[in-house]
């Protein structure tokens, strides 16, 4: 194994040097090569405190990294990305272990036609019927491998079509019943097509989607052919955006919804308004039996066809992360509302540098479902329940986010936010039994610049946390009493009151930070933790290297809506990055 892992960092460091060099020693032919590479590492070391035994499953390190490198030439380019997961770090898919070069492609641009060959990634819309993209830190790579050609006729008008499969990690096709994605899209902007000079901007757009799979199935009558519609529409006028897509899809019964033949329907609408000191949204977000698959026998994260956008604010700091929000696929109901504004400057709230004041609101709840008097789940053509499309289920999660921004001098500025969180984990997090979690926190957020090379930049949080959760309630699946344990200290590590702290001092391309989340008042004394990490780093130019030192509590990184379980964890990490 340790071979392995040093022949797979030798030749992405080799890749990477290599067209670093023939990117600064200029071209062949006018030809270009650039790129990036990026390596996590971690190691990891028993702490039995916070529920770790290295000895489970003998994994003492984890290691995650690529390579991608793109060549271009006129109108042609081609690139590849090399990946290594040696093995893969903790909270990533097992199938990741392994080497090799999973996406490879060439393009033919022109001003009037696109071609790609190979692997690629698209969206159409707001991805209710289509999106494969790549989300590292999440560990998601839906590519699709195949082709792909966008034609733009006419002034106005961008039609897209594309035909493939998608990557389910390092599974050839060939070895997995894996379906076949087929799509178009059209894209029209009226105010080019007609060729209007008004204020209000039109663009309109259609999609279908398809996925071709088998069925191989000996209980269920699966229909092979499963396609999904939308239509959209943007208008912007004076400030004011309103955007609103509404899909369709056919009969697909699959593992995430229990093999039920109910049709699945979604709806994502925002309206913004944007001034001078003055921005607004709201969004209106609707799914039903929604999750679209190129294998209809996966419950994970691999092989999404689509992708179902969040509305609850996507959150950075660490307290605020506890009870993140994951899209519910099969069905939700929900809305936000956001405003910001921006005090002038030499007013009484306003100051000499102005104040800048935003609240954002979300709520969510299951879709409202009747069942079918005697329904069939294993007959065709069964739909095993109604919905009225407006009408709300229970209750699953609620947000409330105030900030305020103030700047108050050249040298120190300062940001405020309070955070209310309303979790229904036994439903969003799988907890069945559990009830629902509340969190307060507050998060103080400073900086201070010395002079143009140095500044100190701090954060005090705090979260009590109504958490009346019973251990009962949670199974934790191990071997033995040392496991069980094990497994309780990482599942209670979420559970009481916190408080945190940052420091992190940066000196020209340096930085040094230490911070520590502290888990006190658990319902459990021996439970209370420490999460401390102690890191260091230097930027240049294009280039970082991080090193820390610490320890990692266990809970949801969400991106987007989309989630991934991180492992509770202890030891040294590294991280580098560069482009060229």
């Amino acid at each position: 194994m340790s071979k392995n892992i040093f022949k797979g960092l030798l030749l992405m460091a080799g890749i990477a040097l290599g067209g670093s060099s023939f990117a600064q020693n200029g071209n062949s032919g006018n030809g270009q090569i650039h790129g990036s590479t990026q390596i996590d590492a971690q190691i990891y070391q028993a702490d039995k405190n916070i529920g770790i035994d290295s000895l489970k499953d003998g994994k003492k390190f984890g290691i995650n990294g690529y390579t991608d490198l793109v060549y271009t030439k006129g109108n042609f380019s081609a690139g590849m990305r090399f990946e290594a997961y040696l093995p893969p770090l903790n909270g990533f898919e097992n199938n990741y272990d392994g080497v090799g070069i999973p996406y490879r492609w060439a393009k033919y641009t022109s001003d009037q036609f696109e071609i790609t060959a190979g692997n690629f990634y698209e969206q159409f819309g707001s991805g209710l019927v289509l999106r494969s993209y790549q989300e590292w830190n999440l560990g998601i790579d839906n590519s699709i491998d195949g082709g792909r050609i966008i034609v733009r006729p006419i002034k106005g008008v961008s039609i897209t079509g594309v035909y493939g499969v998608q990557r389910n990690f390092w599974v050839k096709y060939e070895n997995q019943n894996r379906g076949i994605v087929r799509g178009a899209d059209a894209d029209i902007n009226i105010n080019s097509l007609l060729d209007l000079n008004i204020p209000l901007q039109i663009n309109l757009g259609a999609s279908f989607v398809s996925r071709f799979q088998k069925d191989n199935d000996q209980i269920y009558k699966l229909p092979e052919n499963v396609g999904a519609g939308a239509a959209r529409i943007n208008l912007a006028y004076n400030g004011f955006d309103f955007y609103t897509e509404y899909a369709k899809k056919g009969q697909d019964p699959s593992a995430i919804n229990n093999y039920i033949y109910h049709e699945g329907e979604a709806l994502y609408s925002t309206l913004s308004y944007s001034t001078r000191g003055l921005g607004a949204m709201l969004q209106f977000k609707r799914l039903d039996n929604f999750s679209f698959k190129s294998d209809r026998g996966v419950t994970g994260q691999a092989l999404d066809i689509n992708y179902l956008p969040a509305i609850s604010k996507q959150q950075t700091y660490a307290l605020a992360t506890l009870f993140p929000y994951a899209t519910q696929p099969n069905g939700e109901i929900g809305y936000s509302a956001q405003i910001s504004y921006k005090f002038k400057r030499k007013t009484l709230l306003g100051g000499k540098y102005g104040t800048l004041v935003s609240i954002d609101y979300s709520k969510v709840n299951d879709i409202q479902r009747t069942p079918i008097e005697g329904d069939n789940p294993l007959k065709a053509h069964t739909n095993n329940y109604t919905s009225d499309f407006f009408a709300a289920g229970k209750f699953l999660y609620e947000t409330l986010n105030a900030e305020i921004s103030k700047k108050f001098s050249r040298k120190f500025k300062t940001t405020l936010s309070y955070l209310y969180v309303k979790d229904n984990i036994s439903f969003v997090e799988q907890h069945p039994g559990e009830p629902d979690i509340e969190q307060h926190a507050g998060i103080i957020d400073m900086t201070y610049k010395f002079n143009n090379n140095t500044s100190l930049h701090w954060e005090l949080q705090h979260a009590f946390v109504n958490d009346p959760r019973t251990f009962a309630n949670h199974t934790v699946t191990a071997n033995n009493e040392e496991e069980v344990e094990n497994g309780e200290r990482a599942y209670q590590g979420r559970r009481g009151n916190w408080a945190g702290a940052l420091a992190e001092i940066n000196y020209k391309d340096f930085f040094f930070a230490a911070m520590d989340q502290y888990n006190y008042e658990n319902n459990k004394t021996d439970f209370e933790n420490h999460y401390y990490t102690f890191s260091a780093g230097y930027t240049h130019n294009t280039s970082r290297i991080a090193l820390s030192y610490g320890r990692q509590r266990e809970g949801l990184l969400c991106i987007g809506g989309v989630c991934r379980q991180v492992p509770a964890a202890s030891g040294y990490s590294i991280s580098i990055t560069t482009s060229f």
